[in-house]
């Protein structure tokens, strides 16, 4: 007797086309001895590339060389992407480690423009911009311009009626998937804002699996 699969989803195993496996491969020459920029410079990188966002901003060692500056720019734009170096660097002392030479990447000119300072915005206009460009969910951008519209936004209690707390998200969300969400959640619409992060975390899986699996 003959099986019937007729509601069973078969998911198709996903593959890179050879022209991605070249220029994943050449980003690796870049992410694994990239001695500057954290975790979501790298991981926003890859996401711009794959189209899960549209533009950010990475940082570079404030010491890097002219040389590796220059590899760093020609691996990107052959990826068929756009950079622009700010020329400016953030002094590690006094904004934190994470920071250093500032540069932008974007999938088009118009959102390197955007992201990069070159088209001057509102701050409401600026806000939703990029969270768009950074393919935050819609209603997390809706609450964040929300939240910053309140006069009460320092209150502690205010911020628990916009957004959940840091406790909140690491007892409801598995660690990986905590990192790689790396905008604030809306205390109402969070579990629907989580299934973008997963979208990331489930890509980044795929073609990243070493910079997934050493996520912290």
């Amino acid at each position: 007797m003959e099986k019937e699969f007729k509601n069973k989803k078969i998911e198709a195993k996903r593959e890179l086309s050879q022209e991605e496996k070249e220029t994943l491969a050449s980003f690796k020459t870049i992410l694994q001895p990239w001695p500057w920029g954290n975790q979501k410079d790298k991981i926003d990188l890859l996401l711009v590339w794959r189209g899960l966002k549209s533009a950010t901003q990475i940082n570079l060692d404030p010491k890097i060389s002219d040389t590796d500056l220059k590899k760093m720019e020609e691996v990107i734009k052959n990826a068929g992407l756009f950079f622009k170096d700010s020329g400016i660097t953030q002094d590690p002392q006094k904004y934190g480690s994470h920071v250093g030479r500032v540069c932008y990447v974007a999938n088009n000119q118009e959102d390197l423009d955007l992201i990069s300072g070159a088209k001057k915005l509102s701050t409401l206009k600026a806000d939703s911009e990029m969270g768009r460009m950074s393919g935050f969910p819609k209603s997390a951008i809706e609450n964040f311009i929300q939240f910053n519209k309140n006069n009460d936004n320092n209150d502690a209690n205010s911020q628990k009626n916009f957004y959940l707390t840091d406790e909140e998200r690491e007892i409801n969300i598995p660690k990986k998937l905590n990192k790689i969400a790396s905008f604030k959640l809306s205390r109402k619409n969070w579990k629907e804002e989580l299934e973008t992060a997963r979208r990331w975390a489930k890509e980044i899986k795929f073609i990243a699996p070493e910079l997934y699996e050493n996520l912290y």
